[in-house]
């Protein structure tokens, strides 16, 4: 949460060092006025250290609302414009004393889980990744070229490289905040994530949480070398802990024995698997049935961003209001990303299961579980005029949802 304008403390450099505007000695700038003889010089400096003061606190301003603006874009569905230009903004802002909240942090972690999925998925066809951006070069020093590829380029993401201390940090500690809101802790437990994609939040997870075991499934084996190097660059860590594994899983079955974990949990993957019954299904053969399954799914489909399209269609709704093929047209015309990302955008646009919230309850109940905790993600969207209209409110404006189960 923003703080109001008169808690900022705008700075601004000045001959004499740094200063605030409630510093600046307007007293003596009306004494050296009035006096005859007054020290012209100092007179001088003192007007120019509260025009200074002045100028920083409407800059100040600036940032504020570009940073309430960047927020409420957060909040509502990422683009990567917006997330490129969340870091420019909040480290600018940060100066100020303004200070990010935690779904602020939570909704960048999300959002770079996808990429990093997405990203994964180039490499794996063996589509060299520059991960570019206005941050990369600023975050990764004076070597951040030195992993450029011949060859050809996706222009991923921009400011991907970044990704990792919000995921690392902010999403795990998530994960484990809900669950301690239910009494579950995840130290000496067994632990599995079904979706584990680029497993930096399964990394935070262990550091963090510390359990006996944690193991993400995921249809697309996460890589360890790429896990293990983006820990190195972030300082995390020089060896992955040997309570950390990762095994590949089938479209609808989990590699592992009857009743095997503690805890399940799953981040922003169940919008893209085929089938969220057969899959809960397995989730509830290989949990405990004292266990605990955590969920979290962002963003549905028929909410405004839920096309995963956003750098396309920044104005949402397309999905409920044009024909596939009229996206496909347009996404593929445009100059916004490379053609390769492109056609991964649209192949995960094809494939999402647009299953809602009520789906998503309906399909835990089949497969065994009972909702214990629920936080719905929500913001204040304009709903679109055409024939999407007709859907219902629940469908339109519940963006995402985190939520607890439990085996009954």
């Amino acid at each position: 949460m923003l703080p109001a304008r008169s808690q900022l403390t705008p700075r601004s450099s000045s001959p004499g060092g740094t200063i605030r505007t409630d510093d600046v000695p307007r007293a003596d700038v009306t004494r050296l006025q009035e006096e005859p003889g007054g020290d012209q010089d100092q007179l001088t400096r003192l007007r120019g250290e509260l025009e200074a003061a002045r100028r920083s606190h409407d800059e100040a301003e600036r940032r504020a609302a570009a940073y309430a603006e960047e927020l409420q874009a957060l909040q509502s569905g990422l683009g990567w414009r917006a997330l490129a230009s969340y870091r420019h903004v909040a480290r600018r802002v940060a100066p100020t004393g303004t200070r990010r909240g935690n779904g602020y942090d939570l909704a960048v972690a999300t959002a770079r889980r996808s990429a990093g999925r997405l990203l994964r998925r180039f490499e794996s066809r063996g589509v060299p990744v520059v991960r570019s951006g206005p941050d990369v070069a600023a975050d990764r020093g004076p070597a951040a070229d030195e992993d450029a590829t011949d060859g050809p380029v996706v222009a991923g993401p921009p400011g991907v490289d970044t990704w990792f201390e919000e995921h690392y940090d902010a999403a795990a500690a998530r994960v484990i905040e809900f669950l301690a809101q239910e009494g579950v802790a995840l130290e000496g437990k067994q632990v599995a994530d079904v979706g584990s994609g680029d497993g930096i939040l399964d990394l935070g997870l262990v550091h963090k949480g510390r359990p006996a075991r944690l193991v993400g499934f995921d249809v697309n084996l996460t890589n360890c070398e790429i896990l293990l190097e983006s820990a190195r660059r972030q300082g995390v860590c020089e060896s992955l802990p040997s309570s950390l594994a990762f095994e590949a899983s089938g479209p609808t079955s989990i590699p592992a024995e009857d009743r095997s974990f503690d805890v399940v949990v799953s981040w922003s993957a169940f919008e893209h698997i085929a089938d969220p019954i057969a899959v809960l299904r397995e989730v509830r053969r290989v949990i405990r049935d004292d266990g605990v399954l955590f969920v979290q799914l962002w963003p549905f489909y028929h909410s405004r961003f839920g096309s995963h399209l956003r750098d396309w269609f920044p104005e949402g709704w397309e999905h409920l209001e044009m024909s596939a093929e009229d996206i496909d047209g347009v996404v593929r015309a445009s100059d916004v990303h490379a053609a390769d990302w492109a056609d991964l955008m649209l192949h995960e646009y094809r494939g999402l299961n647009r299953i809602s919230v009520d789906d998503l309850g309906r399909a835990l109940v089949d497969a065994g579980f009972v909702v214990r905790r629920l936080h719905l993600l929500t913001s204040d969207v304009p709903l679109p005029p055409g024939p999407a209209s007709h859907l219902p409110l629940s469908a339109l404006g519940i963006d995402g949802v985190e939520l607890v189960a439990v085996p009954v």
